[in-house]
């Protein structure tokens, strides 16, 4: 699906243009992405009741995608709406950044803990990768 991949290249370009901080603690920077896409026309919501098929005019469903492959299982929730419904869903992601925000906040040590376990791990993994050296042969 185009909009995982990009989504993806979103977070890959993040994490590769990280630097790590050399002494001051790692300032706390959480990124929320929502996959969305907006429908011009009509949205119907799909569901099965005592064995029939049924199809019920929507706004706003959500679409679950799960990712797999060998060293990675990732769950995807994408919201679909119809463009009269953005307002509405701008409104909804703004308190849910705001409850988010708030819940963070109150946590706040326990998050710094947790960042600065994350940057200890990512400065080992660089540091690793640096001392593995290639091997050049001059011919």
């Amino acid at each position: 699906m185009v909009l995982i991949t990009a989504v993806e290249a979103e977070i890959k370009e993040f994490h590769e243009s990280w630097v790590p901080p050399s002494d001051e603690p790692e300032p706390i920077d959480i990124r929320i992405y929502y996959p969305l896409i907006v429908l011009q026309g009509s949205l119907y919501e799909a569901f099965s009741v005592a064995g029939d098929f049924k199809l019920k005019k929507s706004n706003h469903i959500q679409f679950r995608k799960e990712y797999h492959s060998a060293n990675r299982h990732d769950t995807y929730q994408i919201d679909v709406i119809t463009e009269p419904f953005l307002g509405n869903y701008l409104t909804l992601v703004e308190r849910e950044v705001e409850k988010t925000a708030k819940l963070l906040r109150r946590r706040k040590d326990f998050v710094r803990e947790s960042i600065q376990r994350i940057v200890a791990r990512r400065k080992a993994a660089e540091e690793s990768v640096e001392e593995v050296k290639p091997v050049v042969y001059d011919h």
